[in-house]
């Protein structure tokens, strides 16, 4: 019941070792290798440095493909997510007292159901179990209701929460999952104590490269922009990789060594310049582009008066040309 192409993970099964970068070429050097799978691979993309996507255009060679691999080879493993043939859906009004052994017993739907989960809402760092439940289908497409203790419920598409690390200021973790260093929240930047991350009255975003609000503001494009591609992950059983290329980045300079223009030194408070403790080198370079510039111009009005002159020339040429008409003449 998928729709082609079809998709696979594969990466390498021992993440630990030093070099456990994976290459597409090397992969698919492996995978050309098996003769029945040559005709039915169609392309192989990069899903970060350790994970490659593989599009297979039969669902019965991209099964087999994934046992093979899995068997036969050492060195990778192949796999395919739940998220590329299910889709997440989210019903609400189910009171927190109701088993969910129960619920799982007697929910009803026309396609068939994966998973049923429970949300939860942090309450001073501790999970609270709330009204609504997370229905995992095995489809691609949301069913429209689900029927539930002889109830028939609306189901909706679930859009995961935007979360932001409060450490390193980055989206899609958490603080405990951290593995970055440690920013301000109102800068950016990266101080040696607390006591200059408290007196810090700077303000910068890490995400859209704006000195009008924080990275935490709510109302950051950036943030408006990962819901946005949560939304359609939802709504479309995309992958993250495949969502974010329907939303560009909003910001047009993307480096934050360059983002801050007025903080690059101009030709006279170079480095070098202030180091050599001569601050006067400017005026003779000053003098001698001011001279280059004088000789310059002299030169262009001298030439731009040539192609003028060149053109009344021609144009005058054109004027003065008599009409040339052919004549027969008969010479009987």
């Amino acid at each position: 019941m998928d729709a082609a192409p079809y998709r696979i993970y594969i990466e390498h099964k021992i993440k630990g070792e030093h070099n456990h970068k994976i290459n597409k070429f090397a992969l698919g050097a492996y995978l050309r290798g098996m003769s029945e799978f040559k005709l039915f691979i169609s392309d192989m993309k990069y899903l970060g440095q350790f994970k490659i996507m593989v599009f297979v255009s039969s669902y019965t060679k991209a099964n087999q493909l994934v046992e093979m691999v899995n068997n036969n080879s050492d060195t990778y493993k192949a796999y395919i997510p739940r998220h590329l043939v299910c889709i997440s859906g989210m019903i609400a009004g189910v009171l927190t007292d109701i088993n969910l052994g129960d619920i799982k017993g007697d929910i009803q739907c026309d396609v068939p159901i994966v998973d049923v989960v429970r949300m939860t809402k942090r309450i001073d760092n501790e999970p609270v179990p709330i009204n609504r439940l997370i229905i995992t289908f095995r489809a691609h497409e949301l069913p429209s209701s689900v029927k539930l203790f002889c109830c028939y419920s609306k189901v909706f598409p679930f859009t995961p929460k935007i979360t932001v690390c409060s450490k390193c200021l980055r989206f899609g973790h958490r603080l405990e999952n951290c593995k970055g260093t440690k920013r301000c929240v109102k800068c950016t930047q990266r101080h040696e104590n607390d006591e200059e991350y408290n007196n810090c009255n700077s303000q910068w975003c890490i995400h859209c490269r704006s000195d009008e609000h924080t990275s935490t503001d709510q109302q950051c494009p950036e943030r408006k922009r990962q819901h946005s591609i949560k939304s359609l992950m939802a709504r479309k059983n995309l992958t993250f990789t495949e969502a974010r290329l329907q939303f560009p980045v909003l910001s047009q300079n993307v480096y934050e060594p360059l983002s801050r223009v007025e903080e690059f030194p101009t030709l006279s408070e170079t480095f070098a310049d202030m180091t050599r403790d001569n601050h006067n080198w400017k005026n003779p370079l000053k003098e001698q582009w001011s001279r280059t510039n004088r000789e310059r111009l002299p030169i262009e009005a001298a030439v731009k008066l040539y192609k003028e002159k060149d053109k009344d020339q021609i144009q005058t040429r054109k004027r003065s040309r008599p009409n040339q008409l052919s004549y027969t003449e008969d010479t009987t």
